[in-house]
């Protein structure tokens, strides 16, 4: 802890007597918030004191305001983002001649790497050769020297995703604690997404497959067939209805009652419907029988299945019929 503490006052307390203009920019806006910083820094008010910093640095980037903001950064917490920034100070210093600061950086770096939390993505040789393989850190694409590299994250939450062709997407989201969390994260895709059947397609791109006659036919001929069916009802009931409007007196060679004209009434209104399905039946039934010899069985066709569910029942004042198809 005395060796921390003495080398951040190296490279801080060199800032106060050392010029930090090293850079072209803004020296007097860098220089005011540079000042702000070490204020509010001073009163341990780390979350403002950062920011300060890195606009300082942003306006002018001395190495000197980079090692303050390191040092910020480090007492903030952000030990990785301070880890990364110390090393780059340690280097920019050497060039600069400035090897008392170097030294320094160097020695906070290096107090800090046991510290770092740090992720480890693993991918496996036949997962890297997916086609289309691709895996990303917080939505950035990670080169594949970057793999099986424990990289410093600072604490917080890190996110990887991975996707390939043909694979479910893989994600998963990682919470860092405050230091020395090492994780392991390894790209593994549980499921195949199932392809999609396509047509064949002809060399010159255009689909190759032919609409599904037959198994259209099917359908319609059974649509066909049950019309002809709800037609042979509704003529029984017609029948039936006729019928019962000749017995019990109702009507006779003179004429009929109010029961005996509506017996008639609703007698020809059987036939009629009887008649609609009958002819509806047989145009459907002639369509289906045509689409069944026009189209052929392929193994493209053989996706499809048509089924037909007809379902009569009767009483004693006629009957009715359900009819259920599926293709």
């Amino acid at each position: 802890m005395a060796l921390r503490w003495v080398a951040r006052a190296v490279g801080i307390g060199a800032l106060v007597i050392i010029p930090r203009a090293a850079y072209a920019g803004d020296a007097t806006l860098a220089e005011a918030l540079f000042q702000d910083g070490k204020k509010l820094m001073e009163a341990h008010d780390y979350a403002h004191a950062c920011p300060k910093f890195r606009a300082s640095y942003d306006a002018d980037p001395a190495t000197g305001t980079l090692f303050a903001l390191a040092s910020c950064q480090e007492d903030l917490g952000q030990l990785a983002t301070a880890w990364t920034n110390y090393m780059d100070v340690a280097e920019r210093s050497k060039q600069e001649g400035r090897l008392d600061r170097a030294q320094a950086a160097n020695d906070q770096a290096t107090l800090l790497a046991p510290r770092l939390d740090k992720i480890t993505i693993r991918v496996a040789g036949e997962t890297a050769a997916l086609p289309g393989f691709v895996v990303k850190r917080n939505g950035v694409p990670m080169a594949a020297a970057a793999w099986d590299t424990p990289i410093p994250v600072d604490p917080g939450v890190q996110e990887v995703e991975a996707t390939a062709t043909g694979k479910e997407p893989f994600h998963q989201i990682i919470k860092f604690g405050p230091q020395s969390d090492q994780q392991v994260i390894e790209i593994v895709f549980q499921d195949s997404v199932p392809d999609r059947i396509l047509p064949p397609v002809a060399a010159n791109g255009e689909s190759t497959s032919r609409p599904p006659y037959r198994p259209i036919g099917y359908v319609v001929g059974g649509v066909g067939i049950a019309a002809l069916a709800a037609g042979t009802v509704f003529g029984l009931r017609a029948r039936k209805l006729d019928s019962d409007s000749t017995s019990n007196g109702h009507c006779d060679s003179t004429g009929c009652d109010s029961k005996g004209l509506d017996l008639n009434h609703d007698a020809r209104t059987a036939g009629n419907v009887s008649t609609a399905f009958f002819i509806g039946g047989g145009v459907f039934l002639a369509a289906g029988i045509t689409l069944f010899i026009v189209g052929a069985p392929s193994p493209e066709e053989s996706q499809y299945r048509a089924s037909i569910t007809l379902t009569p029942s009767f009483a004693s004042d006629g009957g009715s019929l359900t009819l259920a198809g599926r293709l």
